[in-house]
């Protein structure tokens, strides 16, 4: 309820809807930008209290940019 109450005050779009918004995809976000952001694997690891990297690699989420940026990184 306080993550649905802080999306409607933020305006965010959708925010009364019932999935939207919850404590589970704003991890599985928050992870996904640390690591957009090249943070080191093993870094957010440590951040989300997992114990294992293979628990940290079930939240990522590759992001459409994360994706165009490790191709072109192939072809330059």
């Amino acid at each position: 309820m306080l993550v649905k109450r802080v999306a409607v005050t933020a305006g965010l779009t959708g925010a009364m809807d019932y999935r939207k918004y919850t404590p589970h995809k704003l991890r599985h976000a928050f992870c996904t930008r640390l690591l957009d952001a090249k943070v080191p694997i093993h870094d957010v690891r440590d951040l989300m209290g997992h114990s294992s990297v293979a628990v940290t690699d079930r939240y990522s989420h590759c992001s459409p940019e994360r994706l165009r940026e490790a191709v072109d990184s192939v072809y330059r």
